[in-house]
């Protein structure tokens, strides 16, 4: 567990609470944003204290990420600063007093009608690639009029400059783009755009297309909290990786086999039917074999079959019909006439060839 040097600069030596952040700054924080401070602010007993993330998020029982969030929020309002050493860890953290609420960003975006994007001032403009196209399957887009609108919102920024240190970059034309089709249109909150932004770069993915690919899909599922994204990408890894898993294979699916494990899960099977397709496959064929897998699910399905046990009342049929076919006899093939029909000859006729034989000699 890091910790931290927590350093009391506010002049206070009690849980005491300024009016100017009730009035100023509390309305228009995130509850948790709010939690955290107040609960620094109680960890203050005196000039120094020591403290760690990972101990604010068990007092308040939420994630760490919540935490850093937090401590990035105020720090932009200018009630924290905090300082980092080696790696970025938080090595002191500061409470200063609340003053006059003023523009909490330093992350200066503005918009500019002759590119039709979203500039950054952090940025080198002209190594950026214009993106146009924000959501190919998109009802709605962001009007040039609107789009300049969100980005001289001050959450906008705020927003912005949390992204950009997710992705460990400075913000690209594409970026930022995006990162306004979400906050605009798609209507997404804060938290579910951090989550969103986490959920990606947690799967290796940092590239634009696939985050947005990841919201539309969201948008498409109803999915509108960080409850209810966790609920689905959990349902996510379990489904889809059970088969993948199944396979023998750790990694997610690739779009191919994605779109073949989304048929075989609108099928209605139970737990347990999919894999064992799979397993049936790899001891038919020896390799993972999408397709291998899905004639067997899709003969299943148009039996019927939705539970384990129905699969074992399929074998069961099958092997019952095998055994009702008469059997085949194959005639032994013994020389160029073996096809023709033999002469079956009774015993006076062998009596008779044997005397015409003896009396030859």
């Amino acid at each position: 567990m890091n910790c931290f040097n927590l350093h009391n600069n506010s002049n206070i030596s009690y849980t005491w609470i300024s009016n100017l952040f009730i009035d100023e700054y509390m309305p228009s924080a995130n509850g948790t944003y709010v939690k955290v401070y107040i609960t620094l602010l109680r960890m203050l007993s005196g000039n120094t204290a020591g403290a760690s993330v990972s101990g604010i998020a068990d007092v308040l029982d939420i994630m760490e990420n919540d935490v850093l969030r937090s401590f990035a929020y105020w720090e932009k309002q200018s009630l924290l600063s905090v300082k980092r050493g080696k790696n970025d860890v938080i090595t002191d953290v500061t409470v200063t007093s609340p003053d006059k609420l003023s523009a909490p960003s330093n992350i200066s975006v503005v918009f500019n009608p002759s590119y039709n994007t979203v500039k950054s001032n952090i940025m080198d403009n002209d190594n950026c690639i214009p993106f146009n196209t924000i959501a190919d399957n998109a009802a709605d887009d962001i009007s040039n009029d609107n789009f300049e609108k969100t980005a001289e919102k001050d959450e906008f920024k705020w927003i912005a400059g949390i992204v950009e240190k997710y992705m460990e970059h400075p913000l690209q034309i594409n970026d930022v783009e995006v990162l306004a089709y979400m906050y605009e249109t798609l209507q997404f909150s804060p938290d579910l755009i951090f989550h969103l932004y986490e959920y990606c770069i947690s799967r290796g993915k940092k590239n634009s297309r696939y985050i947005q690919a990841v919201a539309l899909n969201w948008a498409k599922e109803g999915v509108n909290t960080v409850e209810k994204a966790s609920a689905h990408t959990s349902k996510f890894d379990s489904d889809y990786m059970d088969v993948m898993r199944s396979f023998g294979l750790n990694q997610p699916p690739a779009p191919a086999q994605k779109q073949y494990i989304d048929i075989w899960l609108t099928y209605g099977f139970s737990d347990g039917v999919i894999k064992e397709a799979c397993n049936r496959t790899m001891i038919a064929i020896n390799e993972p074999s999408f397709k291998y897998a899905n004639g067997i699910l899709e003969n299943w399905h148009e039996l019927g079959v939705k539970s384990l046990e129905d699969v074992k009342k399929a074998d069961a049929g099958r092997a019952a019909r095998l055994s009702d076919k008469p059997a085949q006899k194959k005639q032994k093939k013994t020389g160029a006439f073996a096809s023709y029909e033999q002469r079956i000859y009774s015993s006076e006729e062998y009596s008779s060839l044997e005397r015409q034989l003896l009396e030859k000699k």
